[in-house]
């Protein structure tokens, strides 16, 4: 039988659990963001990786960038304004419906800014140019990588050359056969691949140069191997994957990336990134993960990134 002291002790001891679980993980965070606990007056750095609990506080400084993931649902909360926010306050804002993805990539996300250091240790830098007219395309190394793809349609991105002011991109067959050339301003272009005559081919090489020097020497190309998924498995996947992660924030994107990255989707991969670091250019540790990425795929070589 239980006593009467311990019937009293019980809800207490209930209700501090409860008030002392922890709510959130740190995924992201830029500038000098603090959190203290409840039964502290010291206020700690916010680290990638560090849990929050429901009675802590979180203070943002002028500038500073702090991502969190929901732990019960895996939903993303973004704080980017200076002043002190309550943990409880900022729990209620988020949806308590569980997303199995969401938690599964941002974990994913996390690891990898823990282990390049939130990326102040790995440079995000530019590309070393053999030639002037030498252009890096983001396209993975067809020895490394196979682009999968549920669409014929997709942007291809090149780094910008200093020298050059528009560019001639050109997708040839494997027959050295044209079936696709524009030319842009832009570092980016839309390639249409059902316009071209490529029958079942799963290869194709990718050229860009400068307009007026396409026979110089060095030209940026790629040979890129492409498995255009139809199957209903990948785009199932992908569509349950999309509606977990609705809300158009750079975590978001981030955890969409790994997403891709999981399912070899290069393209989409690097659109993710590039929409999370256009939402938050200041944030150099989401920079340093695209730049992982290209490395890994063999999109760019170590050699040719400046350290």
């Amino acid at each position: 039988m239980i006593s009467k002291k311990l019937q009293f002790l019980m809800p207490i001891c209930i209700a501090f659990m409860v008030n002392a679980q922890d709510v959130f993980k740190v995924l992201a965070a830029k500038g000098g963001s603090t959190v203290k606990s409840a039964n502290s007056s010291e206020w700690k750095k916010t680290l990638i990786g560090m849990k929050i609990q429901q009675t802590d506080a979180i203070k943002l400084n002028a500038n500073d960038y702090l991502g969190l993931i929901h732990i019960a649902s895996g939903k993303t909360l973004e704080l980017k304004t200076a002043g002190s926010y309550n943990v409880k306050d900022l729990a209620t804002k988020v949806s308590a419906t569980g997303s199995t993805y969401s938690q599964k990539y941002a974990e994913y996300v996390m690891n990898a800014m823990s282990n390049n250091s939130g990326g102040t240790n790995n440079s995000v830098g530019g590309v070393v140019y053999r030639d002037v007219y030498d252009v890096m395309i983001d396209l993975p190394d067809a020895k490394a990588s196979t682009v999968v793809s549920t669409s014929k349609v997709f942007d291809v991105r090149w780094h910008k050359h200093p020298k050059i002011t528009t560019y001639l991109v050109v997708v040839q067959n494997m027959f050295d056969e044209v079936v696709f050339t524009t030319e842009t301003k832009d570092t980016t272009v839309k390639v249409d691949l059902t316009k071209g005559d490529l029958g079942d081919e799963n290869r194709v090489k990718f050229k860009v140069v400068a307009k007026n020097a396409e026979e110089r020497l060095w030209p940026g190309d790629k040979d890129v191997s492409f498995h255009i998924d139809e199957t209903k498995g990948l785009e199932k996947r992908k569509t349950e994957f999309l509606s977990e992660v609705k809300e158009e924030t750079a975590l978001n994107y981030l955890i969409k990336a790994k997403f891709y990255e999981s399912e070899s989707m290069f393209m989409e991969a690097i659109d993710a990134y590039d929409k999370a670091i256009k939402l938050e250019p200041k944030v150099e540790e989401f920079k340093a993960l695209k730049h992982e990425y290209l490395l890994k795929t063999g999109a760019i070589r170590k050699e040719e990134s400046k350290k």
